[in-house]
């Protein structure tokens, strides 16, 4: 009697389901590139996850206050990152820390306070978005005017302000 060699599948993964590496580079070759604010929304949907992005959020925040080193109010940070070899594969990782972060790039910032209220801060998008979010200002639709707010916020030191207050960090003058 012959045995028949067969292949199992994760219970998780169809048969027919790609990996991210296969999707990427399917992606790679159409070359149809998505305007960068498309992206930020993909992103902010949360569709490439089982989870959506605010769940994800609040699940950091739920660590955060579980973690006895951590005192509230504290920080929640989502940063976006590109895949190194997969320029077209967006990461976002959760993460919290006891002090307000530096505004940067690719970063959204939530302040959590006791019963593990989160107050959304402020969002800066990657460089190209903010760059064509400059350029296009007065093509932009209501939607993106508060993005733009908090990216002009950024450019003229603003949210650095913010940030070093929240973390009573004042500047000394000599």
């Amino acid at each position: 009697m012959k045995k028949e060699k067969t292949t199992k599948t994760s219970s998780l993964q169809s048969p027919s389901a790609k990996t991210v590496g296969e999707e990427s580079l399917r992606l790679s070759a159409i070359e149809d590139k998505n305007e960068v604010v498309e992206v930020q929304r993909e992103i902010l949907k949360g569709s490439n996850s089982k989870k959506s992005f605010l769940e994800n959020v609040q699940e950091a925040a739920e660590r955060g206050a579980s973690d006895p080193n951590i005192e509230y109010p504290f920080y929640v940070v989502v940063i976006t990152k590109k895949e190194r070899l997969l320029q077209n594969v967006i990461r976002p990782y959760y993460l919290y820390r006891q002090s307000c972060p530096t505004p940067e790039y690719d970063q959204t910032v939530y302040q959590v306070t006791k019963g593990n209220n989160l107050e959304y801060l402020w969002t800066i998008p990657d460089l190209n978005t903010c760059v064509y979010l400059s350029e296009n200002e007065c093509n932009l639709t209501k939607d993106h005017n508060l993005m733009l707010s908090m990216l002009e916020a950024f450019n003229n030191g603003d949210l650095l302000k913010w940030a070093k207050k929240l973390n009573k960090e004042f500047d000394i003058v000599i």
